[in-house]
């Protein structure tokens, strides 16, 4: 039984110390605080942070791959793309 409990405890270690990491930075704890509002476009998330594109989407991809946020399919369309806290 304690062993079960141990994997389980594991993979919510991982993930917390993954969402803390990639939360970490200053331009993703931003880029969070603007999500946390509303969906926001590739685009206007570039405006708002005044981060170059390439930045941007390094941040982006860091924060999607913790688990933080995610694309919002409903409101992305061809290459822009919306994205959006995930709870």
């Amino acid at each position: 039984m304690t062993k079960k409990n141990d994997n389980l405890n594991k993979g919510a270690r991982i993930y917390v110390e993954s969402a803390l990491s990639a939360a970490s930075h200053p331009i993703r704890r931003e880029i969070l605080k603007i999500l946390k509002k509303d969906p926001q476009s590739t685009l206007d998330l570039e405006k708002e942070t005044n981060e170059n594109r390439y930045n941007l989407y390094h941040h982006l991809d860091v924060l999607e791959k913790s688990g933080l946020i995610r694309i919002d399919k409903k409101k992305s369309e061809g290459k822009l793309k919306f994205y959006k806290m995930n709870y």
